[in-house]
């Protein structure tokens, strides 16, 4: 008996050794590897799709969630989506990257030119939304960043971005993106609720917070608003990019340049 469990062993030691293994399970959406998928995974690959972080191909492999073979703002839905229960993400079998941990830049498609103006900041750029509605929150960008100052002096605004939306409880949202340096190069991200006069730093993430701690449809309308907060998030620095790469702002909302932030 003992002999044939042995030769059954040497076997399969044998099957492996003539052919390996092409590659070994993971979980889609853990794009760093940590062995649990959560919203600091949506916010990573949000940034990967936008050109502001650049992943391992192991990494971006993990990253597709929809399996559509580019990292994109929609993979960052799935994974934020499924950290809340609304979203099933599957295993699937790592390939055998000879140089899985080589980094791999997110290739993105170029931003249409004819469309829009020479000039970013001042003409329309959603034809479903009035550019008054949107021209009239650009100062809170400022403000924003005024703030920043008053604990950095020496910070110096780069960009800025506004984007205005209605979120799922009718309320009037004003989200502001600002990238800054002091020493460093830095990103801000603040929500701004007309209606209720509250304002949020870091939205996405605080919403995720509260839904992980809330039940029933408290939960659920958490997890509504932290999708949201993510697509205007994505929608800013979408724009931003727009303007960096193209001169022309392609984006739902109202560039504001380094002048205006830094006045």
């Amino acid at each position: 008996m003992k002999k044939q469990i042995i030769s059954i062993l040497l076997a399969a030691m044998l099957l492996c050794t003539v052919f390996p293994i092409a590659g070994f399970a993971v979980t889609m959406g853990d794009v760093n590897g940590d062995g649990k998928v959560t919203a600091a995974d949506a916010r990573w690959a949000l940034r990967a799709a936008v050109e502001l972080e650049i992943l391992t191909k192991a990494q971006a492999f993990r990253a597709d969630a929809d399996f559509d073979g580019e990292v994109t703002p929609a993979d960052s839905r799935l994974i934020l989506r499924s950290t809340v229960g609304l979203q099933d993400l599957i295993e699937r079998e790592m390939p055998d990257f000879p140089d899985k941990d080589e980094p791999v830049t997110v290739t993105r498609p170029e931003q249409p030119s004819e469309q829009q103006p020479e000039n970013p900041g001042t003409q329309p750029e959603n034809p479903g939304q009035q550019q008054g509605a949107q021209s009239d929150y650009s100062y809170l960008a400022g403000y924003d960043f005024r703030n920043v100052r008053r604990q950095y002096p020496h910070a110096v605004a780069e960009n800025g971005y506004v984007v205005t939306y209605t979120d799922r409880n009718g309320d009037l949202c004003v989200m502001t993106y600002i990238i800054f340096k002091i020493q460093s190069t830095y990103s801000m991200t603040t929500l701004h609720n007309i209606t209720t006069g509250q304002t949020i730093h870091n939205p996405s993430k605080e919403y995720d917070e509260l839904a992980r701690r809330a039940y029933g449809a408290k939960h659920l309308m958490y997890n509504d608003l932290a999708i949201q907060a993510l697509e205007a998030e994505a929608a800013c620095i979408d724009g931003v990019h727009s303007v960096i790469t193209t001169g022309r702002n392609t984006g739902k909302g109202v560039y504001v340049d380094a002048a205006t932030l830094n006045a």
